[in-house]
């Protein structure tokens, strides 16, 4: 099952060292950009960068950046960010499921 991760699950998982039942349930997955700047770049040194650094370094977690921006125009909303219309855009793209 392709699945688009957003960056929650993946800060939480790793907040409670759980980070690894992401690779055992869901193959491939995929993060957008923003996700990787939320989890890596914003919370550097946080619960979620060594884990998806590593996640990136090891080829089970790839970046996949959005073909369709019009798309994520139409997703994004007063109460939907950005972040989170290109995560459902991405979805859509891939045909993937959210997690």
């Amino acid at each position: 099952m392709t699945v688009i991760a957003d960056s929650g699950p993946l800060i939480h998982l790793a907040s409670v060292a759980q980070f690894p039942l992401l690779k055992r349930f869901f193959q491939p997955l995929y993060i957008v950009p923003h996700v990787f700047d939320e989890v890596v770049l914003q919370g550097k040194g946080r619960s979620g960068d060594p884990e998806l650094r590593q996640a990136l370094s090891e080829q089970w977690i790839d970046v996949e950046r959005v073909v369709n921006s019009t798309l994520v125009q139409r997703l994004t909303a007063p109460n939907i960010s950005e972040t989170d219309a290109t995560v459902v855009a991405c979805a859509l793209e891939k045909r993937a499921s959210l997690v």
